[in-house]
């Protein structure tokens, strides 16, 4: 990360009906944040095999699959 910040608010949920869970980020606070995360989303997106799609290179390196 560019910037540094203290904070992070999430909401988790699971289906079990459908064998899920869901994780759901409260969106940005700063001006900077949201230009750091436009610019992640242009150059730090990765595949991520486990549910098929694409997240921050930033997932990846937390959350291997």
């Amino acid at each position: 990360m560019v910037l540094d910040y203290d904070d992070c608010a999430a909401v988790v949920g699971i289906s079990k009906n459908n064998r899920r869970i869901f994780v759901a980020f409260r969106g940005s606070t700063a001006t900077t944040q949201v230009a750091e995360q436009a610019l992640q989303t242009a150059t730090g997106m990765r595949d991520f095999p486990t549910t098929g799609g694409k997240v921050f290179k930033t997932l990846v390196t937390l959350f291997p699959p």
